[in-house]
């Protein structure tokens, strides 16, 4: 694939975060968790961040006060979790209607919940070990599982380059750190 200078910049200002927080020790979960994480802040700044908790929480109200127990299927966090899977995590029962959550009943310990646990990183690695997204298999790598595992969480999001969200992740798991010699 041929790359643009301000597509390769932007790879490359990727990689240089990942390399340096990508740990030796790190197996294939831990540098896609890594991966995403690196992606998530440099695709979504503090403002948009900001924005989406307001969203989070006037939908998370307006459920309570209006006792519709019902507010909006959003992502939220460093790792865009939507709240169905923080709620999943957290046990608690509901239906998905369209994009919204219906749930039996909404209070502020639910909020504090979901709040709390918005940047889990056993969430995406919970979600990562589910048999349909299972990609490590003995220190093998399944491509054509990460490849689906990507896709599913990340709905394919485009950077507004040529590459999408699979390319970066592939891009950044299979770096290398020179500076290992």
């Amino acid at each position: 694939m041929i790359l643009t200078n301000r597509e390769t910049f932007f790879l490359l200002s990727l990689k240089r975060k990942y390399l340096k927080r990508c740990l030796a020790s790190y197996n294939l979960i831990d540098k896609v968790i890594l991966a995403i994480e690196i992606i998530e802040e440099s695709h979504r700044n503090i403002i948009w961040r900001f924005f989406e908790y307001i969203y989070f929480f006037i939908s998370f109200v307006f459920g309570y006060l209006y006792k519709k127990n019902k507010f909006c299927n959003i992502s939220i966090g460093k790792y865009q979790l939507k709240i169905a899977l923080i709620l999943d995590y957290l046990n608690i029962n509901y239906i998905i209607i369209k994009k919204s959550i219906l749930i039996k009943t909404i209070d502020k310990s639910l909020f504090l919940s979901i709040y709390k646990n918005r940047n889990n990183k056993l969430i995406l690695n919970n979600l990562i070990e589910r048999e349909e997204f299972c990609f490590c298999n003995k220190g093998i790598t399944i491509l054509n599982k990460l490849e689906y595992f990507i896709l599913v969480y990340s709905g394919n999001i485009s950077f507004n380059f040529s590459f999408n969200y699979l390319y970066v992740v592939k891009e950044l798991i299979y770096t290398e750190n020179s500076n290992e010699n």
